[in-house]
């Protein structure tokens, strides 16, 4: 049985990412020729442990904060990204 924190309840969560660059090389010294991801913007996403494998319309997506500064869950076209590289 796995367990996690009690502040997650009954959720597990995961990120998801937008690529800005998919073809960036890396330029360190062993690293040249080493095409490398560079993540535009993450997106924060959630689903009940229970229905983890019933389908992908039962996931939340983190949709920015409420005036108490609580977060807002809903469906994947009305996500917002927890981090961005550039301006949404």
């Amino acid at each position: 049985m796995h367990t996690w924190p009690a502040s997650f309840g009954d959720y597990i969560y995961s990120y998801f990412i937008r690529l800005e660059n998919h073809t960036m090389e890396h330029r360190g010294p062993k690293g040249v020729g080493l095409v490398v991801h560079q993540p535009g913007a993450l997106y924060l996403a959630r689903v009940r442990a229970s229905e983890l494998m019933d389908s992908k319309s039962r996931y939340e997506f983190f949709r920015g904060l409420d005036h108490s500064g609580q977060p807002l869950w809903g469906a994947i076209d009305e996500k917002m990204p927890v981090y961005s590289s550039y301006e949404c």
